[in-house]
C-alpha cells in the first residue's frame, strides 16, 4: 500500500491541495474538473503500481477507476487507504452512489435515514437523477427490508473505524460540489443540506421587488452558460456574478 509518507504520492496529494478551490465560507471542494485534470490515467496507475495488491497494477483497474470512481478514489487516497477501491469497484459502487447514506458512516440510525429520505418524496416532484426510486417508497419492500439489502451491499465498511467512516462522510461532500448548467431555460436544482455551493465570493444581500437578492461569484468549474448575452465579469476567480 502507499502511504501519504511516500515521495509520488505524497507530491499528487499536495497537487490536490493545491487545485482546490476555496469558497466564500472559507471551505475547500474540488469539483469533478480539476479532479479529472489531475487524477489522470497516469497517476491512479502509478498510485496502484506501488499497491501491495498486485491486482490493482492490471492497467483495467485505473480505467474503471477513471471513468466512474474518480471522487471515491481521491477521498480514499487522502484517508491514505487508496487500495481499498477494490471494495468499492468489486461490489458495484462507483461515483453515482455518493454521498453514501449517513447510518453506514456512524451518523444516524438506519430509520432515521429512511424517515428523511421518505419525507424528500412526500411531494412527489421525482426527477430522472433520483432513479431508481427506493423500493420502500413504492410499497414493494418495507423500509427495514431496503436498509438490510443497502447495509449487506457495504458489508465491507464493517472493517473501517468509526473515524474513518465519519471522515470519509466529510470529505465526500468536498467532491460532490453542485454543476449549474444554462442553455436558455431555468434549471431547478435539487441541494442537499450538507452540499457545499460553489460561491467564491458573495456580496451583502439586497432588498428586491421579490424579496432579498444576493449577488454571488461562481467558481468558473462549476458552471456552463451556454448564451451570448451571459458575459464572464472580470470578478474574484473569473466567475459570472448572478443575481
Amino acid at each position: 500500500m502507499a502511504s501519504a509518507g511516500d515521495s509520488t504520492d505524497a507530491d499528487l496529494i499536495a497537487e490536490l491541495f493545491e487545485a482546490a478551490k476555496i469558497t466564500a465560507s472559507r471551505q475547500e471542494i474540488w469539483p469533478s474538473k480539476v479532479l479529472s485534470r489531475i487524477l489522470t490515467l497516469q497517476n491512479i496507475s502509478a498510485v496502484l503500481g506501488r499497491s501491495s495488491d498486485r491486482d490493482l497494477q492490471d492497467p483495467r483497474w485505473a480505467r474503471w477507476i477513471f471513468n466512474k470512481h474518480l471522487r471515491i478514489f481521491a477521498i480514499l487516497l487522502f484517508l491514505d487507504h487508496p487500495e481499498r477501491i477494490r471494495d468499492f469497484v468489486e461490489h458495484g459502487i462507483s461515483d453515482d452512489y455518493l454521498p453514501l447514506p449517513e447510518y453506514l458512516l456512524g451518523r444516524k440510525r438506519p430509520a432515521e435515514t429512511v424517515g428523511k429520505e421518505a419525507s424528500r418524496f412526500d411531494f412527489l416532484q421525482i426527477k430522472d437523477n433520483n432513479l431508481p426510486l427506493p423500493e420502500h417508497l413504492l410499497g414493494i419492500k418495507r423500509p427495514v427490508e431496503t436498509v438490510a439489502e443497502e447495509a449487506s451491499r457495504f458489508d465491507f465498511l464493517r472493517g473501517w473505524s468509526l473515524l474513518q467512516k465519519r471522515l470519509f462522510d466529510d470529505w465526500q461532500w468536498k467532491f460532490l460540489v453542485p454543476y449549474f448548467l444554462y442553455q436558455g431555460n431555468p434549471n431547478h436544482y435539487s441541494i442537499r443540506d450538507k452540499a457545499i455551493l460553489p460561491w467564491i465570493h458573495v456580496e451583502d444581500s439586497k432588498k428586491g421587488s421579490f424579496g432579498n437578492i444576493q449577488r454571488v461569484t461562481i467558481d468558473p468549474d462549476s458552471y456552463k452558460f451556454a448564451l451570448p448575452e451571459v458575459i464572464p465579469e472580470a470578478t474574484v476567480g473569473g466567475g459570472v456574478k448572478l443575481s
